[in-house]
């Protein structure tokens, strides 16, 4: 009996350890200037950005900003900051989680690139945007697909107008320190 009490102690120290160390960790990197090369920044269990649907990652934002960051090397155009990154993979979780009358398939990039953009080519995709022709439907083309579909459904003319809408109708907390989520705008800003 008196073992097994102190298992269930130590058990519970433990995990209070364990728990004091993730917070510890996760308030080192939210509080951070440059989180993009903070160390912890690669590890997918802080999150920097919450809504009701779940949150956006630290992993899943530096994985995004190195993509983009190449695509723009690639088209010789400026580099994404962090705040448009993260802004960017807000508004691609507020725009997936939002309802949808009719909702965006992967055949409907597929057609969409092949029948709008005229791309067949892998090689052309590959060299310019460093993905498969797979993963560029996936990431590129659904997301603006949904983008687009929101657009009309809501029977906005801009981006920003619909982004707005959407931070309007779902809560985003963000986490970092530094930044804060401007709902009229649907963007992340400096404080």
């Amino acid at each position: 009996m008196m073992i097994r009490k102190l298992l269930i102690r130590g058990f519970f120290i433990l995990l209070g350890v364990v728990a004091a160390a993730w917070v510890g960790t996760w308030v080192w990197l939210v509080t951070s200037k440059d989180i993009l090369n903070h160390p912890l920044a690669s590890l997918p269990i802080y999150p920097l950005a919450c809504t009701t649907r779940g949150c956006i990652t630290s992993a899943s934002t530096l994985n995004f900003h190195q993509r983009a960051v190449a695509f723009s090397f690639a088209s010789l155009t400026d580099a994404p900051t962090f705040e448009e990154s993260l802004s960017t993979v807000i508004r691609r979780h507020l725009a997936k989680e939002a309802f949808l009358r009719s909702p965006v398939t992967l055949a409907d990039a597929k057609r969409y690139r092949e029948e709008i953009l005229h791309i067949t080519s892998e090689d052309k995709i590959k060299e310019v945007a460093s993905m498969s022709v797979a993963q560029y439907d996936e990431d590129v083309l659904v997301p603006f697909l949904q983008q687009e579909a929101l657009r009309q459904q809501h029977s906005v003319e801009s981006t920003e107008e619909l982004y707005g809408i959407l931070s309007s109708q779902r809560r985003v907390f963000l986490l970092p320190y530094y930044f804060r989520w401007d709902t009229d705008r649907g963007q992340v800003v400096s404080k």
